[in-house]
C-alpha cells in the first residue's frame, strides 16, 4: 500500500528521474502495484513506453490489460492508435465485453474512425445498454448495411435513442432517411418530432423541404407545427416562406 502512494506522488511530480524506477515497478505483480506504476509510467515517460504498454496488453492480469488498453486509447501518436485499435477489434468479438471497455472503445472509435469495427459493433448492438453512443459511433464507422440494420431496429428502440437513429441515417446518406424522418415528424413523441424537424432542417435539400412544408398541412399537434414553423422559417427558401404565408 506504501508503495502505491509512493507510486502516485511520483506521477503527480513528473520527473525524468523517476522513469526507471517506476519502470521497475509495472513488472511487479503484486495486486494494482503495477496498474499504478504503468499509469505514472506514462506521465512521467520512458522510451520503452511503447513496449511496456504493449507487453500490459498481453498480461495475464485482467485489470493490468484494461489500464493499457484505457491509456493507448487516449493516445494519439499512430503507433499507440494501432496498437489500441488491434485490441479494440479483439475486444468487439467477445459476447461477454463489459460495458466499461465498451465505453473505451466508442471513445477511441469516435476519434479513429475505423470502418473495420462496423460489423462487430453490429453485433454488440444487442448485448450492450449504451445504445445512444453505440449508434453514434455507428454513424462515423457505418455504410449502407449499418444503415439498413438501424432502419430495421428503429421501431423498437427507446424514444431517446431513435433521434439518434435519425442523425446517423443522415451522417450516413441513407436513402431511407427521409422516408424514417417524414413518419417521425408526425409522431405523437414530442422529442422525436423535433428532433426529425432539425434533422430535415440540417439535410436542407429540396426534398426534406417539401417533407417539411407537407407536414405543415397535416401535423396534428402544436408541437410539431412549432418545430416545423421555426426549421421552415430558417430554412428560408421561397417555398418555405410561400409554406408558412399560406
Amino acid at each position: 500500500a506504501s508503495q502505491k502512494n509512493i507510486v502516485r506522488v511520483l506521477a503527480e511530480h513528473p520527473r525524468p528521474i523517476w522513469s526507471e524506477a517506476i519502470y521497475e515497478f509495472v513488472k511487479d505483480p503484486r495486486e494494482g502495484l503495477n496498474q499504478e506504476a504503468l499509469q505514472a509510467l506514462t506521465q512521467v515517460g520512458h522510451p520503452k513506453l511503447i513496449d511496456v504498454l504493449r507487453d500490459a496488453l498481453n498480461a495475464g492480469d485482467p485489470a493490468l490489460r484494461n489500464k493499457a488498453y484505457t491509456i493507448l486509447a487516449e493516445r494519439t501518436d499512430h503507433e499507440s492508435e494501432q496498437l489500441a485499435m488491434d485490441y479494440a477489434l479483439k475486444q468487439l468479438a467477445d459476447e461477454n465485453l463489459d460495458a466499461a471497455t465498451f465505453s473505451v472503445t466508442l471513445n477511441l472509435l469516435n476519434r479513429v474512425k475505423d470502418k473495420r469495427a462496423a460489423p462487430l459493433l453490429l453485433q454488440q448492438f444487442s448485448r450492450q445498454n449504451n445504445k445512444q453512443a453505440l449508434i453514434r459511433t455507428l454513424a462515423v464507422t457505418g455504410d449502407e448495411e449499418t444503415a439498413a440494420f438501424l432502419v430495421d431496429k428503429f421501431v423498437g428502440l427507446q424514444s431517446h435513442e431513435q433521434p439518434e437513429v435519425l442523425k446517423a441515417l443522415r451522417a450516413l446518406n441513407s436513402p431511407q432517411f427521409q422516408e424514417l424522418a417524414a413518419r417521425s415528424l408526425l409522431s405523437d413523441n414530442g422529442s422525436l418530432s423535433q428532433s426529425a424537424a432539425l434533422e430535415l432542417y440540417q439535410d436542407g435539400s429540396p426534398e426534406s423541404i417539401e417533407i417539411l412544408i407537407d407536414a405543415l398541412k397535416k401535423a396534428g399537434n402544436s408541437t410539431t407545427l412549432g418545430s416545423v414553423c421555426s426549421v421552415l422559417a430558417q430554412l428560408a427558401t421561397p417555398q418555405a416562406r410561400e409554406a408558412l404565408r399560406g
